[in-house]
């Protein structure tokens, strides 16, 4: 299960996202579901990944806004069990170099994610 408390991507709206997040993690709880995958509210009152982790008994996997640094610390704080980093992907086509190498990410043009052509796939230089 993916969840993105108090994203408004497609012109979602909702009154209380935190509430509404809490009541459908609620209703999940006895579906034995292998992981929750909970993305950074962009809302800063919410904090996404607490509830997460006091809601929600299996895996947690949390993404946005991550360094290598800052994803270990989450780990290692047991803020998470994994932290994914999606967008960066794109932008660095040498991720994994750049993550055992401690080298900075290159950061992904918005304005490109998810459009047709090459522009923002392709064109990312490696490190």
């Amino acid at each position: 299960l993916r969840m993105n408390p108090g994203n408004r991507f497609n012109d979602t709206k909702d009154a209380d996202p935190e509430q509404s997040h809490i009541a459908l993690l609620d209703e999940v709880a006895d579906l034995n579901l292998g992981y929750l995958h909970m993305m950074r509210a962009p809302i800063e009152s919410i904090d996404a990944f607490k509830i997460g982790r006091e809601r929600f008994i299996g895996s947690l996997i949390i993404n946005d806004g991550f360094d290598a640094n800052l994803a270990a610390q989450a780990i290692n704080n047991k803020e998470a069990d994994a932290v994914s980093f999606a967008r960066h992907y794109v932008s660095n086509p040498d991720f994994v170099k750049r993550i055992a190498a401690d080298l900075p990410l290159t950061k992904f043009d918005r304005k490109t994610l998810y459009t047709p052509g090459a522009a923002g796939y392709s064109d990312y230089p490696n490190a």
